[in-house]
């Protein structure tokens, strides 16, 4: 059998939801605005702590993360900085027009997640590029995740019910696209209606899966 390699934000997250799956966490979903920001991967341990995956396929994407200052100081400190509508009345206008004039730029709690990793395929971000308040994974494929440094516990908070609501409506709107897009596949394909409705009976018996085992990987990745 040939070995898959991953390449691509979407193979990672078919590889870190199976590592997950097998890791005892509970829920995972990928590309979901659990935070103030989007996040490639998300999952859920049994006793209700968040991780966040941040998946990079280039050294580029890597560097270009750090741009992203608010979610940084954000995942780091557990503080955001104030929106200009925050602000006291007489700053307004200077916080949204003029903001490098505020002699000091007012933060306030935001919620993050317990453990924050970065993944990539190997060697595309060297370990000591990383900051220490992430973790870093290697991961070429399911049966070759390497934990390079385990990410530090960024706070003992556990995920909210609103938070598993969210977590729940991403689940169902991606599931409903996910229908959606294949009826309208199989109406311009000219595909029966019985061979559309055996595919959407194997979406739902995945969703019934619990304790199963990795997919067989050939050089197209999941199967």
């Amino acid at each position: 059998m040939k070995t898959a390699t991953a390449k691509t934000e979407y193979e990672i997250q078919d590889w870190l939801y199976w590592f997950t799956r097998h890791s005892s966490h509970e829920s995972q979903v990928p590309n979901i605005y659990l935070y103030a920001w989007e996040s490639d991967f998300i999952s859920v341990t049994r006793a209700g702590l968040v991780h966040e995956f941040e998946i990079k396929i280039s050294r580029a994407d890597f560097r270009n993360d750090f741009k992203k200052e608010d979610k940084h100081l954000s995942v780091h400190s557990g503080c955001c900085p104030l929106s200009w509508h925050e602000y006291p009345p007489a700053l307004r206008n200077i916080a949204l027009c003029e903001p490098e004039k505020l002699e000091k730029k007012e933060t306030k709690p935001t919620r993050r997640p317990n453990y924050f990793w970065y993944v990539c395929p190997p060697g595309i971000i060297p370990l000591d590029d990383v900051p220490k308040y992430a973790g870093l994974i290697y991961i070429d494929t399911y049966y070759q995740v390497e934990p390079l440094r385990s990410a530090p516990r960024l706070h003992k908070e556990h995920i909210t019910e609103g938070q598993r609501e969210r977590i729940n409506r991403s689940f169902g709107f991606k599931y409903w696209a996910l229908r959606n897009n294949a009826r309208a596949v199989a109406e311009e394909k000219g595909i029966a209606q019985n061979s559309l409705q055996q595919t959407q009976a194997r979406l739902g018996q995945a969703e019934q899966l619990d304790n199963g085992t990795p997919p067989a990987l050939d050089a197209n990745g999941p199967q």
